[in-house]
């Protein structure tokens, strides 16, 4: 059941997908590939944008107060090192026209309380709010500090990531 639960942000980041008519692959729930005898973290989906180069998404869900929404303050953003890494191997895999990125699918926990939905912004998916931001994983890297040792985890700081995310619909 938590495993169901947890994956409402992929089942609305692919229901904006249908209606957006984009093509797209969606990649298995594998834990793990192994190339060339490296394990890599499996990513979530290969996007092909209207324009530049095809996308290959890993999802990152995060619940977000629709007053920080409001305010344009973003939510957490961080990810795991070897989150980086993958993403990073599997651009390089893939070669030139491909591009990895991160899509933070912010759910409005609390939308229904706060405002009605008028925000062009936000994607409603089975009665829950979405914002959808994606970064580039080379810039990602690029301004990246340590969050926690222990877990390997790593962030931006607020003001690097409101500079380098993007919305995803003003994007694709």
């Amino acid at each position: 059941m938590i495993a169901q639960n947890s994956r409402h942000y992929e089942l609305a980041f692919e229901s904006w997908l249908y209606g957006s008519e984009l093509p797209f692959v969606p990649l298995s729930q594998v834990r793990q590939a192994i190339m060339h005898g490296q394990k890599l973290k499996s990513f979530d989906y290969i996007v092909h944008p209207d324009h530049g180069d095809a996308l290959l998404v890993e999802i990152k869900g995060r619940k977000l107060k629709t007053a920080d929404f409001i305010a344009h303050r973003p939510g957490e953003n961080w990810v795991t090192h070897p989150d980086v890494d993958s993403m990073l191997k599997w651009q390089q895999i893939f070669g030139p026209g491909h591009s990895a990125v991160f899509v933070f699918v912010y759910w409005l926990f609390d939308y229904e309380t706060q405002v009605p939905n008028t925000n062009p912004e936000l994607f409603e998916h089975m009665e829950r709010h979405y914002w959808f931001n994606m970064i580039y994983v080379n810039d990602y890297q690029s301004v990246m500090k340590t969050r926690s040792t222990r877990w390997h985890t790593v962030d931006l700081p607020a003001a690097k990531f409101r500079l380098l995310v993007k919305e995803l619909g003003a994007y694709i």
